[in-house]
């Protein structure tokens, strides 16, 4: 539960568990200072009575100011994760090792979506109230116990009983709550890509995707069964006996103050302590709960956070071997016969092929984002080699470029700002996945001009294309032939 300590501020924790600590002295003052109150009432001593009512009004006006601080750090706090975790982020897509892990929009969508929202408090404010409230529940404890020891002893009979309960049922509360969260996460998928397919299958009679019905469903049995277990625990586990316990608690202090062993005082300051030990207890077994529900999305959070880093650096590059290299699909299944070839520098290559032979899985291999293969692809420090500059088939359509012609601007454009912006680059080696896409015929012709002119820098450029406007005649093919079935 404190694992996500470790991305909240040091100082910010501190100072509201400072503040919250300060709130629970006062706390655990207040029913004491009503007793007082009470007894001088009884005892007809006015100006006590004027004391003790003053010094209870004062408390509660210093316990509401504390409060003010205490959102205020936690406000602050919420700020402090939300940058460090975003920033970390940010870090991590630049040098995450994709063979290991996937941290992909959809993820990065999810992560920092509904499972931060479902975590938050798990950064500052419940690592600080637990701790309080054990304090808290000690102190009540012992309070009740110089008053009643009959009483405190009921209270810590019930208790880990109570406790053993939550515990009993937390386990199944936490595989219910991932389902729901997992069949939500799925409801959403399937409406990301419903809006792709959105416009150009309106008018279809029968669509390509599997009935929506079938998913939402899923999500419905899913969510009921957590309702159900949830709404068991609350109401005929959890709260039942905490109600049991101050139910007795206020019976036997009434009637032990209707023989003389205790004042009335004491009666309303044990009504008013058990009712305080209420909070913490009821406080342990909601985050509890909650810490049980999200307990593997919290670990998914850390993973997310830390993820396998690639420390890359600029290493020369002569030429790429590729020795009997064959891609492999997510089945496992061979998508090409056995590839070999060597690029040398100041040569350029075109890798043709038919659709889905494993063209651009070729080129993922050379950059060391796909290890999915057989064979030998010989380049000086392949996972960690950042002398290669790559441009995928497709732009990316973003209001976030630092060009803002880019900031709105067309397919066309964005592919040429993209091709352009990879021809900025000084490296080794350039790649280019359909450079071709989405441009005119004037435009093609300068693209591949500055394409193949890299071969004059002595550099080893590599074109996966279909295009045939885009060949060269200094060009070498290499042809990626499909595998038999």
């Amino acid at each position: 539960m404190f694992k996500l300590l470790k991305f909240n501020s040091k100082q910010l924790f501190i100072k509201s568990l400072i503040i919250n600590t300060f709130v629970t002295l006062f706390t655990i003052i207040l029913p004491y200072i009503t007793k007082l109150f009470i007894d001088n009432i009884e005892l007809k001593n006015g100006h006590k009575v004027l004391l003790f009512g003053l010094a209870n009004i004062l408390i509660v006006l210093v316990i509401q100011v504390l409060y003010y601080f205490a959102d205020l750090f936690q406000g602050k706090s919420e700020l402090f994760v939300w940058d460090n975790i975003s920033q970390i982020t940010h870090k991590n897509l630049q040098s995450y090792d994709p063979t290991q892990y996937d941290l992909s929009e959809r993820n990065i969508s999810q992560m920092l979506g509904q499972n931060y929202e479902l975590l938050k408090h798990f950064f500052n404010q419940y690592p600080v109230m637990l701790t309080l409230y054990v304090v808290r529940a000690v102190a009540i404890i012992g309070i009740l116990f110089s008053i009643s020891p009959f009483i405190a002893l009921l209270v810590l009979i019930l208790i880990p009983f109570f406790m053993y309960i939550s515990n009993r049922y937390g386990e199944r509360l936490s595989s219910l709550g991932a389902n729901m969260v997992n069949s939500m996460k799925t409801v959403r998928e399937y409406l990301l890509d419903s809006s792709k397919l959105s416009l150009s299958e309106r008018f279809f009679q029968k669509r390509s995707f599997i009935p929506f019905s079938t998913v939402l469903s899923a999500y419905k049995r899913d969510k009921m069964a957590q309702v159900k277990m949830t709404a068991f625990f609350d109401n005929f586990l959890s709260y039942a006996f905490l109600n049991l316990m101050i139910s007795l608690s206020i019976i036997i202090s009434g009637y032990l103050a209707f023989n003389g062993k205790i004042t009335l005082g004491d009666l309303f300051a044990i009504q008013l302590y058990v009712s305080q030990f209420w909070t913490p207890v009821e406080y342990f077994v909601d985050v509890y709960k909650e810490y049980i529900s999200c307990k593997q999305i919290m670990m998914d959070f850390i993973t997310f956070l830390t993820p396998p880093l690639i420390s890359y650096a600029d290493v020369p590059i002569q030429s790429i071997t590729i020795n009997q290299y064959i891609g492999r699909n997510q089945q496992g299944a061979n998508l090409h016969l056995p590839l070999s070839a060597k690029l040398q520098r100041g040569k350029a290559y075109i890798i043709c092929g038919d659709n889905g032979v494993g063209k651009t899985k070729l080129i993922l291999s050379l950059l060391g984002f796909d290890n999915d293969y057989s064979g030998e692809l010989a380049l000086a420090q392949i996972t960690q080699n950042s002398n290669i500059a790559y441009c995928p088939a497709d732009p990316i359509p973003s209001k976030f470029y630092d060009n803002k012609v880019s900031q709105g601007a067309s397919m066309g454009q964005l592919k040429l700002f993209q091709l352009e912006q990879v021809l900025l680059q000084e490296k080794d080696v350039y790649i280019f996945d359909e450079p071709s896409n989405f441009l005119d015929q004037s435009k093609k012709k300068i693209i591949k001009e500055k394409i193949y002119a890299l071969t004059n820098k002595h550099k080893i450029v590599v074109l996966v294309t279909h295009d045939a406007d885009m060949f060269d005649s200094q060009a070498e093919k290499i042809e990626i032939k499909r595998a038999a079935k």
